[in-house]
């Protein structure tokens, strides 16, 4: 079984490594009483029918360099033994880097995130920056039963 590490690059949240098992928002949306963020039908629009009106985690975003990230910025869920990265129709954009070459989602779009792709809210250059490192969960121990006599 695989999931997914989420590392934090910017210095504000260098701090940050979430295992991410379920859908995961990033963005300024404060959870309700609940500890949950629910997504919005404008939010729902972007999402496979399978995630529509479900409640995610969250990773919310605050302090310098954060302006540029929209409540609901993105999100990322599982796929089989992947995750896709989903712009939730931001105004500054969701970006993603694997090696020296970046890209943009724009409204909407969807990505099969790689090991080691950095994902960049509202500004490729700077400000909130993440990388997503894939890990495989332990093998269980093999166990050695005696065959009855």
């Amino acid at each position: 079984m695989i999931h997914a590490n989420l590392r934090g690059l910017a210095p504000e949240f260098a701090d940050v490594n979430v295992t991410i098992s379920r859908p995961t928002l990033l963005g300024r949306n404060i959870p309700g009483k609940d500890g949950k963020i629910r997504l919005t039908a404008a939010v729902n629009r972007y999402l496979p029918t399978h995630l529509q009106n479900t409640a995610v985690d969250s990773i919310v975003t605050f302090g310098p360099g954060t302006n540029g990230t929209s409540p609901n910025h993105a999100l990322i869920y599982p796929a089989g033994d992947r995750y896709m990265l989903t712009d939730l129709g931001t105004t500054n954009g969701t970006y993603y880097s694997f090696m020296d070459e970046t890209r943009r989602l724009f409204f909407g779009a969807t990505y099969l995130l790689r090991d080691g792709d950095i994902i960049h809210l509202g500004n490729p250059y700077g400000g909130i920056k993440f990388q997503i490192e894939y890990v495989s969960a332990p093998v269980p121990q093999s166990v050695y039963v005696k065959p009855p006599l």
